[in-house]
C-alpha cells in the first residue's frame, strides 16, 4: 500500500494535565514545546484535560 511508510509528529503547543494514550500503553503528557513521534499505523488517542480550557496540539502525517 502507499502509505506503508507512514510516520506521525504530534507538536504540543501548551501544557496541561492532558496527552496522548497509545495502543501499546505508553502515555505522553502533554508538554509545551514536546515533539513525539511514531509509527503513523498505530492507534493512538487524545487523554482529556481538565486543568485547562483547551489544548493545543499539531498532527502531522509524513509518508516516507
Amino acid at each position: 500500500d502507499q502509505f506503508q511508510d507512514c510516520k506521525t509528529a504530534l507538536f504540543y503547543i501548551n501544557t496541561t494535565n492532558g496527552g496522548t494514550y497509545f495502543e501499546n500503553g505508553r502515555e505522553v503528557q502533554s508538554k509545551e514545546n514536546r515533539l513525539v513521534v511514531f509509527d503513523g499505523h498505530m492507534l493512538h488517542r487524545h487523554i482529556y484535560q481538565t486543568d485547562e480550557k483547551i489544548r493545543v496540539a499539531t498532527n502531522i502525517n509524513i509518508i516516507v
